[in-house]
Protein backbone atom coordinates (compact mmCIF):
# COMPACT_ATOMS: atom_id res chain seq x y z
CA UNK A 1 0.00 0.00 0.00
CA UNK A 2 2.75 2.54 1.09
CA UNK A 3 4.61 1.52 -1.76
CA UNK A 4 1.28 2.91 -4.45
CA UNK A 5 1.49 6.06 -2.58
CA UNK A 6 5.57 6.50 -2.90
CA UNK A 7 3.89 6.75 -6.18
CA UNK A 8 2.88 10.87 -5.80
CA UNK A 9 6.65 11.56 -5.04
CA UNK A 10 7.73 14.06 -7.09
CA UNK A 11 4.40 14.44 -8.43
CA UNK A 12 2.64 18.47 -9.18
CA UNK A 13 -0.03 19.74 -7.90
CA UNK A 14 -1.89 23.15 -8.66
CA UNK A 15 -4.16 24.90 -6.14
CA UNK A 16 -5.69 28.30 -5.65
CA UNK A 17 -4.71 30.40 -3.01
CA UNK A 18 -6.72 34.04 -3.10
CA UNK A 19 -6.50 34.80 -7.48
CA UNK A 20 -3.11 33.24 -8.00
CA UNK A 21 -2.84 29.86 -9.17
CA UNK A 22 0.59 28.00 -7.43
CA UNK A 23 2.20 24.40 -8.11
CA UNK A 24 3.82 22.35 -6.12
CA UNK A 25 5.84 19.25 -5.39
CA UNK A 26 4.26 16.42 -3.27
CA UNK A 27 6.54 14.46 -1.17
CA UNK A 28 5.01 11.68 1.09
CA UNK A 29 5.23 11.93 4.54
CA UNK A 30 4.59 8.14 5.62
CA UNK A 31 1.66 5.60 5.98
CA UNK A 32 1.76 5.50 10.07
CA UNK A 33 -1.12 7.37 10.81
CA UNK A 34 -4.87 7.69 8.74
CA UNK A 35 -5.24 9.84 6.85
CA UNK A 36 -1.98 9.52 4.92
CA UNK A 37 0.15 12.38 5.29
CA UNK A 38 1.65 14.26 2.18
CA UNK A 39 3.76 17.46 2.11
CA UNK A 40 3.29 19.93 -0.96
CA UNK A 41 5.88 22.33 -1.14
CA UNK A 42 5.19 25.63 -3.70
CA UNK A 43 7.21 27.58 -5.95
CA UNK A 44 7.16 30.32 -3.65
CA UNK A 45 8.30 28.41 -0.67
CA UNK A 46 5.37 27.95 1.31
CA UNK A 47 4.53 24.78 1.98
CA UNK A 48 1.58 22.17 3.36
CA UNK A 49 0.46 18.88 4.47
CA UNK A 50 -2.74 17.43 2.95
CA UNK A 51 -4.60 14.60 3.23
CA UNK A 52 -5.01 11.97 0.38
CA UNK A 53 -8.17 12.91 -1.55
CA UNK A 54 -6.39 16.42 -1.70
CA UNK A 55 -3.80 15.17 -3.38
CA UNK A 56 -6.13 13.72 -5.91
CA UNK A 57 -7.70 16.48 -6.51
CA UNK A 58 -5.34 18.67 -6.91
CA UNK A 59 -2.94 16.52 -8.99
CA UNK A 60 -1.14 17.57 -12.38
CA UNK A 61 -1.93 14.84 -14.56
CA UNK A 62 1.25 12.94 -15.62
CA UNK A 63 2.86 12.25 -18.85
CA UNK A 64 3.86 8.70 -20.05
CA UNK A 65 7.34 10.60 -20.44
CA UNK A 66 7.56 12.59 -17.03
CA UNK A 67 6.23 11.99 -13.47
CA UNK A 68 4.23 8.58 -12.82
CA UNK A 69 1.72 7.27 -15.58
CA UNK A 70 -2.20 7.69 -15.05
CA UNK A 71 -2.78 3.98 -14.37
CA UNK A 72 -0.77 3.93 -10.90
CA UNK A 73 -3.63 5.95 -10.05
CA UNK A 74 -6.23 2.84 -9.88
CA UNK A 75 -5.24 1.69 -6.78
CA UNK A 76 -5.01 5.03 -4.95
CA UNK A 77 -8.71 5.44 -5.31
CA UNK A 78 -9.48 2.19 -3.80
CA UNK A 79 -7.53 3.53 -0.58
CA UNK A 80 -9.57 6.57 -0.75
CA UNK A 81 -12.26 4.58 -1.11
CA UNK A 82 -11.52 3.06 2.45
CA UNK A 83 -10.25 5.88 3.96
CA UNK A 84 -13.19 8.04 2.95
CA UNK A 85 -16.50 7.30 4.82
CA UNK A 86 -19.57 8.13 3.32
CA UNK A 87 -21.65 10.73 4.23
CA UNK A 88 -24.51 9.32 7.13
CA UNK A 89 -27.70 8.96 4.92
CA UNK A 90 -30.21 11.63 5.96
CA UNK A 91 -33.29 10.45 7.17
CA UNK A 92 -36.53 11.86 5.80
CA UNK A 93 -38.21 14.41 8.41
CA UNK A 94 -40.72 12.54 10.15
CA UNK A 95 -44.21 13.26 9.09
CA UNK A 96 -46.78 15.79 11.13
CA UNK A 97 -49.60 13.71 11.70
CA UNK A 98 -52.81 16.07 12.23
CA UNK A 99 -53.76 16.40 16.16
CA UNK A 100 -55.56 13.51 17.26
CA UNK A 101 -59.48 14.41 17.68
CA UNK A 102 -60.34 14.91 21.18
CA UNK A 103 -63.39 12.57 21.79
CA UNK A 104 -65.95 14.39 23.62
CA UNK A 105 -65.71 15.29 26.97
CA UNK A 106 -68.03 16.23 29.46
CA UNK A 107 -69.70 19.46 29.47
CA UNK A 108 -66.95 22.02 30.77
CA UNK A 109 -68.16 25.62 31.85
CA UNK A 110 -66.51 28.69 31.07
CA UNK A 111 -67.19 32.38 31.78
CA UNK A 112 -67.68 34.75 28.64
CA UNK A 113 -67.70 38.35 28.96
CA UNK A 114 -70.27 40.10 27.16
CA UNK A 115 -69.50 43.39 25.69
CA UNK A 116 -71.62 46.24 26.06
CA UNK A 117 -73.52 47.99 22.58
CA UNK A 118 -75.50 50.81 22.20
CA UNK A 119 -79.26 49.97 21.95
CA UNK A 120 -79.67 51.64 19.17
CA UNK A 121 -76.61 50.68 17.40
CA UNK A 122 -77.84 47.10 18.37
CA UNK A 123 -81.20 47.85 16.73
CA UNK A 124 -79.62 48.59 13.47
CA UNK A 125 -77.08 45.93 13.05
CA UNK A 126 -78.72 42.70 15.48
CA UNK A 127 -77.93 40.45 12.04
CA UNK A 128 -74.60 41.04 12.01
CA UNK A 129 -73.16 42.16 15.34
CA UNK A 130 -70.07 40.15 16.38
CA UNK A 131 -69.25 40.25 20.00
CA UNK A 132 -65.36 39.17 21.19
CA UNK A 133 -65.39 37.74 24.84
CA UNK A 134 -62.59 35.78 26.21
CA UNK A 135 -63.23 32.04 27.37
CA UNK A 136 -61.33 31.04 30.79
CA UNK A 137 -59.09 28.43 28.78
CA UNK A 138 -55.35 28.66 28.41
CA UNK A 139 -54.08 27.23 25.99
CA UNK A 140 -56.78 25.56 24.45
CA UNK A 141 -59.18 25.88 21.38
CA UNK A 142 -63.02 25.42 22.21
CA UNK A 143 -64.70 24.57 18.70
CA UNK A 144 -68.69 22.99 19.05
CA UNK A 145 -71.48 23.55 20.47
CA UNK A 146 -72.35 26.14 22.96
CA UNK A 147 -75.20 25.63 25.39
CA UNK A 148 -76.55 28.74 26.53
CA UNK A 149 -77.73 29.58 30.20
CA UNK A 150 -79.49 32.65 31.65
CA UNK A 151 -80.05 33.79 28.02
CA UNK A 152 -82.38 36.66 27.16
CA UNK A 153 -83.87 37.29 23.20
CA UNK A 154 -83.21 35.32 20.92
CA UNK A 155 -79.69 34.10 20.07
CA UNK A 156 -78.41 31.16 18.36
CA UNK A 157 -78.19 28.15 19.71
CA UNK A 158 -75.23 26.29 18.06
CA UNK A 159 -72.61 28.58 18.56
CA UNK A 160 -68.99 27.48 17.28
CA UNK A 161 -65.92 29.41 18.74
CA UNK A 162 -61.71 29.50 18.61
CA UNK A 163 -59.37 30.86 20.41
CA UNK A 164 -56.73 32.06 18.85
CA UNK A 165 -53.29 31.70 19.79
CA UNK A 166 -52.29 33.81 23.96
CA UNK A 167 -55.49 36.45 23.45
CA UNK A 168 -58.05 33.77 23.47
CA UNK A 169 -60.58 35.96 21.85
CA UNK A 170 -63.78 34.32 20.95
CA UNK A 171 -66.36 35.75 18.09
CA UNK A 172 -69.63 35.00 18.93
CA UNK A 173 -72.27 35.87 16.53
CA UNK A 174 -75.76 37.37 17.43
CA UNK A 175 -78.64 35.98 15.61
CA UNK A 176 -80.76 38.24 17.14
CA UNK A 177 -81.26 40.45 20.59
CA UNK A 178 -78.97 42.80 22.10
CA UNK A 179 -76.04 42.49 24.55
CA UNK A 180 -76.83 43.88 28.62
CA UNK A 181 -72.97 43.85 29.75
CA UNK A 182 -74.22 41.03 31.86
CA UNK A 183 -71.98 37.39 32.58
CA UNK A 184 -72.97 34.53 30.73
CA UNK A 185 -71.66 30.96 31.69
CA UNK A 186 -71.55 28.56 28.51
CA UNK A 187 -71.03 25.24 28.25
CA UNK A 188 -68.22 23.52 25.85
CA UNK A 189 -69.47 20.28 24.45
CA UNK A 190 -65.67 19.36 22.66
CA UNK A 191 -62.64 20.38 23.67
CA UNK A 192 -59.04 19.95 21.43
CA UNK A 193 -55.76 21.30 22.25
CA UNK A 194 -54.13 24.11 20.42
Amino acid sequence: MSADLKAFNGRRVSKRFGSKNFTGTISFLGAKEKPYCFKATYTDGDSETMTLPEVVKYLIPATSKKGVPPKTLAPVKRIIKKQVKPAAKVKPAAKVKPAAKVKPTAAVSFVVWRARIDMAESRVKHQTDSIHTTLEAANKRAKGLFEEENLKGSWNKNVSADTFGCAKHTAIRMNAGRWTGEEWTVKVERIAKL
